[in-house]
């Protein structure tokens, strides 16, 4: 499903090389500790290649993870996170949330009521070890990349009206790919609600739409408007927590960006 999990073009991927796109299989669950573990050897490997690796994503919880580690956070039971699961949709999310904020009054202040994932994750850790969570993250870190590792930050932080206007082409782009098409296939798998691709921005309005539980139109205004957020909430992560040393206003190359890549690059070599 390259569209809907936003992969890399074809023409992209014959540009450049990618690595660690399109790996896991539907119904595979995965997490920022396990996306830094396969990314410590594909490091590894590319820097033994005296080549320079570039870590492209949106996702501030995952770069947090390489390029800072994240604490030795324990395990929990399949069945115990089923049975969470099972209460959440038998319609007990509130009580959920509401046991959170009794055990784990810290993570549940950072937490959405309707973020069932990590209420999950958080009732499950505190159930099988006795511990919230939020204590467990304070743990030292195990960090993934050498600390003298050398790391040029760059982010882009577009004008909103350019960024909305972004959002709107790559909507019709992906539409003109098959997006359509990839959502009904999905559907077609019988995958439960909560499996990870259901997840992805966007899918769940379109089902409904191909469900003929709301118009085309109308899910393609929920589409956009979840992309935007979550555009605003990267917006919101990369001014207050991402550390850029670059900013970019413009996703074009420029000279000054050339320059300073090049300058950063030699430093390296």
């Amino acid at each position: 499903l390259p569209i809907l999990t936003a992969q890399p073009s074809p023409a992209e991927q014959q540009r450049v090389v990618h690595q660690l796109y399109g790996i896991l299989p539907p119904t595979a669950a995965t997490s920022a500790a396990d996306y830094s573990q396969r990314v410590g050897p594909v490091l590894a490997t590319i820097w033994a290649q005296r080549q320079l690796p570039i870590l492209c994503g949106g996702t501030g919880l995952y770069l947090r993870a390489v390029l800072e580690g994240l604490p030795a956070l324990p395990a929990t039971a399949p069945a115990l996170q089923q049975q969470l699961i099972a209460r959440w949709q038998a319609g007990e999310a509130a009580a959920l949330y509401a046991e959170l904020q009794a055990v784990d009054p810290i993570l549940a202040r950072r937490l959405a009521a309707h973020d069932q994932q990590r209420i999950i994750r958080g009732l499950a850790v505190w159930q099988q070890t006795g511990r919230p969570l939020s204590q467990w993250q304070l743990e030292p870190r195990c960090p993934i990349i050498p600390p003298a590792t050398r790391v040029w930050r760059l982010g882009l932080n577009l004008p909103v009206p350019l960024l909305q206007q972004r959002l709107q082409q790559r909507w019709l782009a992906d539409v003109e790919r098959g997006l359509w098409s990839e959502v009904a296939w999905l559907q077609a798998q019988g995958l439960p609600p909560q499996a990870p691709l259901w997840q992805a921005l966007g899918a769940k309005a379109l089902a409904a739409a191909l469900a003929g539980e709301c118009s085309p139109t109308a899910a393609a205004a929920q589409y956009l408007q979840q992309q935007q957020q979550y555009a605003k909430r990267q917006r919101t992560w990369l001014r207050h927590q991402y550390q850029a040393d670059t900013l970019l206003a413009t996703p074009e190359l420029t000279p000054q960006l050339v320059a300073a890549g090049k300058k950063f690059i030699n430093a390296a070599a």
